[in-house]
């Protein structure tokens, strides 16, 4: 909209640059804020719920892996209780 940009050249035409930054930083403040927030609910979030489903997965899997191991060394030290360490030759 010309009007409207020509407004915005007269309402800082008498301004030294300082007193341009501090009119304009606010804004420019804002639009980054917003867009960081919009990014983070957008694209962070939703990949947070993501990974926590991911870790849940991952530590059921380790879980599994755990108890199987673990059954393989309580079974071999079960066996090795029955049999002798040193075998007769």
């Amino acid at each position: 909209n010309p009007d409207l940009w020509n407004k915005l050249e007269m309402s800082t035409a008498g301004m030294t640059f300082r007193e341009k930054i501090r009119h304009y930083l606010p804004k420019i403040n804002f639009v980054i804020a917003l867009s960081a927030l919009t990014f983070q609910t957008t694209m962070l979030y939703p990949w947070h719920h993501e990974l926590d489903r991911e870790f849940k997965l991952l530590k059921a899997e380790q879980d599994a892996r755990f108890k199987s191991i673990q059954m393989l060394l309580t079974g071999a030290i079960d066996q090795s209780k029955k049999e002798p360490i040193v075998k007769p030759q």
